[in-house]
């Protein structure tokens, strides 16, 4: 990996939001990795209280912490906490956006990272009546039987259109992976959206959600990497999580998506067994030396371009963390460390 050119900033200002629940070493990369880049400000509602990450960034004056608790949500949106992570998010998106001091605020999740260096440049050029930009997301992978040294190593995969492969190079992509991906990842394929400030607008988790007299624009190139699920048991316990605060792991839409339903589903089917859920995990994420060239003959496969812990140990380098998967499997909530088997 190589670090990024970090390009001077431009006449546009931009913020980030996220809500997140995660350990202090994903919230400190994420931190300093975008506020590297440029970004005025980072919105962060912490979903559940995390006394490390409050001591880490109560000394940062660009970083705006919240607390998103029961109370705050009775007293900023006048009704109780919703127990689905969507709505929270969106509501917690919503409420920066009134308060950025920004031109545009983008919202993403705390395992989402800018990769390009320019983007107060590319907002800057936006004419008026754009109001949004959509940056086209990829996703990171693991090459089968790789040991990644470190926590965001592997390859990022880009999102195909699946209807215009032939059939017998989508049944080489995907094999053995039982339909799962969209797009040929993970994840969602939907990108994440900058929003022009001030505007009369509803921020949403990828787009605004209401209509308007403002238009989309789209970034040229793939300009997010997803790293959904930090580790194998980071991705197992994310989707505990997602089962827990839904309720059930059977609806279309309860998760937010077919594909994530159907994750679901295949991995409550494996009864807790931790050796079967790494399996799982390792059908879904890893790529088959056929699948790679694949990929790689279709231009659907990079090296990463980045590592956002360059920018984590300059800015907290008291903190000490090294990155590793073994130390970010100690980080993890104990519910999800005896639920995944960590």
């Amino acid at each position: 990996m190589t670090g990024l050119r970090h390009a001077p900033r431009g006449t546009a200002r931009w913020d980030v939001v996220t809500t997140a629940r995660e350990p202090a070493p994903l919230i400190a990369a994420f931190v300093a990795h975008h506020l590297a880049l440029g970004a005025s400000r980072i919105h962060l509602y912490l979903d559940a209280p995390d006394p490390e990450i409050e001591a880490l960034l109560a000394p940062v004056r660009e970083v705006r912490m919240t607390f998103a608790d029961a109370r705050f949500h009775r007293h900023a949106y006048g009704g109780r906490r919703s127990p689905r992570l969507n709505r929270r998010q969106r509501l917690n998106a919503q409420h920066a956006y009134r308060r950025s001091e920004a031109d545009w605020l983008l919202h993403l999740d705390a395992d989402e990272f800018v990769m390009v260096a320019d983007l107060d440049a590319q907002l800057a050029e936006l004419p008026p009546e754009i109001g949004w930009l959509r940056l086209v997301n990829g996703e990171r992978a693991y090459l089968k039987g790789a040991r990644p040294r470190g926590l965001f190593d592997g390859v990022m995969l880009l999102p195909s259109d699946n209807g215009g492969l032939p059939r017998w190079m989508r049944r080489g992509l995907f094999s053995g992976q039982g339909g799962l991906r969209p797009e040929g990842l993970l994840g969602h394929a939907r990108g994440k959206s900058a929003v022009r400030c001030g505007q009369a607008l509803s921020m949403g988790v990828h787009s605004p959600r209401v209509k308007s007299d403002l238009g989309e624009a789209v970034s040229g190139e793939v300009a997010i990497c997803h790293f959904d699920g930090l580790t194998p048991a980071h991705w197992q316990g994310k989707l505990l999580r997602y089962a827990a605060a839904e309720g059930h792991a059977t609806q279309i839409g309860a998760a937010g998506s077919r594909q994530r339903v159907l994750q679901l589903q295949a991995f409550a089917a494996l009864g807790g067994n931790a050796t079967a859920a790494r399996a799982l995990h390792d059908r879904l994420r890893c790529l088959t030396d056929v699948q790679l060239e694949l990929r790689q003959a279709r231009g659907l496969v990079r090296d990463i371009p980045f590592d956002p812990t360059e920018a984590a140990r300059a800015r907290f380098a008291d903190a000490g963390y090294a990155y590793s998967a073994e130390e970010f499997d100690r980080c993890l909530m104990p519910e999800r460390q005896s639920a995944v088997g960590v």
